[in-house]
């Protein structure tokens, strides 16, 4: 008989039915279950021997197991599992953590999770480290409602030192469909710094300070994701990162996205309402919006400050922005030191805006004076309560990623406006497990969720690479910043070094460690694992991190100083 609709003798056939098959295996009854675990395995029984059921979960013993699970393109994972000494990744062993998941999944794998809290409880090591090319699929069309990643751990951040995070980004990673909350102490739901993975179709909720931070030089794709009820902001971006956050909800969530230093996102088509402020906007930064809705929010609607740019809309590009019932102000520039532009948006008749806007498209972006270059700070860090009277100048108090042990939550107030909006459709029903994930939108006020407070994880010390060989071997730096040291100074009366990417990114103080000898290069790795090898006046050391604050890198220099390592603060 002709096969007309799937030719079996192809050897990617398995993987375009791979999505109908792991639909249907999602059933809970147990005959349906079977059915579709029948189906799996006619549609493998039609393959051709052209060798594609090595790239198939399946069980086996003895040393081609774990062969087998390295060819893997699909694993799966489920925290219920009991005998998880016997798991091979297949989707009748399946492991019971993310963490032994990553641990072996090659590139372009998928790791399927199944429904349940994966936390600290049930084996998770935080924070997880995302790999390069692998996927993390939950359920997309819940958001990961019933599919929640729960906890964090100490990550030593390169710019911002010790911080509390669930999820570490990667370059080329994917992760959809799940829930991701931290409510340890300067908790972060997921951390991006110098990488660009695809987050899309998540529920970041509950964690007390941010959904999101992205720093350095990242430009992930942040898509259809829900952000509710965080402590200090939906998304934070820093750095000169220019990520592409399409689509989003931004619900109650402290600020809903928080843009500084030199950064210039990408914001289209994403629904921002009923935060403190909706866009907050600062230092250099020079955000697009393009087709947001932002209305609602306690204060204003998108705040400017400082030398910050954003492009509301131009004569060329109109805004296509939206912006009503915002408490304040829709639009507040009046603390700016620029012209603003927004052509092209909506405003409501009784729209109030200040500070010096382009709202008729007249003026020339490009003509705009640009900012003197100048060393940029995260933002002063303050209590972020509302504030019952309107001050003359404009301050906004976002707090950076925290690096003393005062921070604390913020809780996002809840708007007095209670009118109905039947825009919003939110996706993501109530779980049936131990944490508690907010209902789809309604009309009536919610108050915070109630996450139980994990103990947070060791860190680990992440896989390695080897040191690339050369003159100078810089090591493996996982796309953080180096520090390059100028070997000759200008001639007098001749121009200045041009300014280095560190002093772009703000970063003042680096911290080195005399390390020699092998060992105490990977007593140094296992600290703090981006470190890299560097040369001064013919000695090795090794970079640990370059800090725009120099609290920061004391507080990493103590961290190596306990364990015994000679470590020290240059200024860059």
């Amino acid at each position: 008989m002709r096969r007309s609709a799937v030719n079996l003798a192809r050897p990617d056939t398995y993987f375009e039915l791979a999505p109908f098959i792991l639909s249907i295996t999602k059933i809970s009854h147990p005959s349906s279950r079977a059915i579709a675990l029948g189906l799996s395995s006619i549609a493998l029984l039609g393959l051709s021997d052209t060798g594609l059921a090595s790239e198939v979960p399946t069980l086996s013993l003895g040393n081609a197991r774990a062969n087998q699970i390295a060819s893997a393109k699909v694993l799966y994972v489920n925290p219920s599992v009991e005998n998880a000494a016997q798991a091979n990744g297949s989707d009748r062993a399946p492991f019971k953590t993310i963490t032994q998941a990553l641990k072996v999944a090659s590139a372009n794998s998928t790791i399927v999770l199944a429904k349940g809290t994966y936390s600290a409880e049930t084996g998770e090591t935080f924070p997880l480290q995302l790999k390069s090319g692998v996927t993390i699929q939950g359920d997309p069309q819940t958001r990961g409602s019933d599919i929640i990643i729960q906890g964090g751990g100490v990550f030593l951040s390169p710019t911002f030192a010790r911080q509390n995070v669930t999820i570490l980004g990667a370059n080329e990673a994917t992760l959809t469909g799940v829930t991701i909350t931290n409510s340890n102490p300067r908790g972060y739901g997921l951390w991006i710094e110098s990488s660009s993975p695809r987050i899309t179709n998540n529920t970041f909720t509950g964690s007390t300070h941010d959904g999101i931070s992205i720093t350095g030089d990242s430009k992930p794709l942040i898509r259809n994701n829900y952000f509710h009820q965080n402590g200090a902001n939906g998304i934070t971006i820093y750095g000169i990162s220019r990520p592409e956050v399409r689509e989003n909800i931004f619900e109650k969530t402290g600020f809903g996205i928080n843009i500084s230093q030199k950064a210039a996102p990408l914001l289209i088509g994403n629904r921002i309402t009923q935060n403190r402020a909706g866009i907050v906007v600062q230092a250099q930064a020079q955000p697009i919006l393009r087709s947001n809705t932002i209305e609602r929010n306690i204060e204003d609607g998108i705040v400017a400050i400082a030398a910050s740019l954003p492009d509301l809309g131009t004569a060329a590009q109109p805004g296509g922005n939206i912006f009503r019932q915002n408490g304040r102000y829709d639009i507040n520039s009046k603390a700016a030191r620029q012209i603003i532009p927004a052509f092209g948006n909506t405003l409501a008749a009784d729209a109030r805006t200040v500070g010096n806007l382009d709202l008729s498209g007249k003026v020339d972006l490009a003509a705009i004076p640009q900012a003197q270059s100048q060393t940029a700070k995260p933002p002063t860090s303050a209590n972020a309560s509302p504030r019952s009277t309107a001050p003359a100048a404009i301050a906004i108090p976002v707090p950076p990623p925290a690096t003393t042990n005062n921070s604390r939550a913020v809780s996002p107030a809840l708007p007095s406006a209670t009118g109905s909006d039947t825009a919003i459709v939110i996706p993501v029903p109530p779980p049936t497990t131990s944490a508690t994930i907010p209902p789809p939108l309604s009309n009536s006020n919610r108050g915070a969720i109630d996450v139980p407070v994990l103990q947070s994880a060791q860190i680990t010390e992440a896989d390695l690479l080897p040191v690339p060989s050369g003159n100078i071997p810089l090591g493996n730096s996982r796309n953080l910043p180096k520090i390059t040291l100028p070997t000759t100074a200008p001639a007098p009366g001749s121009p200045p070094l041009p300014p280095t990417r560190e002093s772009a990114l703000g970063l003042r103080y680096r911290v080195i460690v005399e390390a020699e000898s092998k060992s105490k290069q990977d007593l140094v790795r296992s600290l703090i694992p981006g470190a890299f090898r560097t040369f001064s006046n013919g000695k090795v050391f090794m970079q640990v991190g370059a800090f725009g604050d120099r609290a920061n890198a004391n507080e990493v220099l103590q961290l190596l100083n306990s364990r015994g390592l000679k470590g020290m603060v240059e200024q860059i």
